[in-house]
């Protein structure tokens, strides 16, 4: 039966430089991902919501939608505004 130290190379994590890349990489992740999650959740955007919350493809998702498709929403829901306070 193999332990945990016999199923992990020790050689992998032997360098400070992959674990400080590994949680690099996970920070930056969650970052993007919280931030999109936050806006597609604000935006009702049920469907974006879901696939955010389930596929994890190190931000490049996340950079997407918020940049683009949430823009593209805010914009949208502010030029309604506008135009309402321009009518009453």
């Amino acid at each position: 039966m193999a332990t945990v130290n016999q199923a992990v190379p020790s050689e992998l994590f032997a360098g400070g430089l992959f674990s400080i890349l590994w949680l690099a990489l996970i920070v930056w992740s969650l970052y993007w991902k919280g931030i999109a999650l936050w806006k597609a959740a604000r935006l009702y955007d049920k469907n974006w919501f879901i696939l955010l919350l389930i596929v994890n493809i190190f931000g490049i998702i996340e950079i997407f939608y918020i940049y683009r498709i949430a823009k593209q929403k805010e914009n949208k829901i502010r030029a309604d505004l506008e135009t309402k306070k321009e009518t009453n």
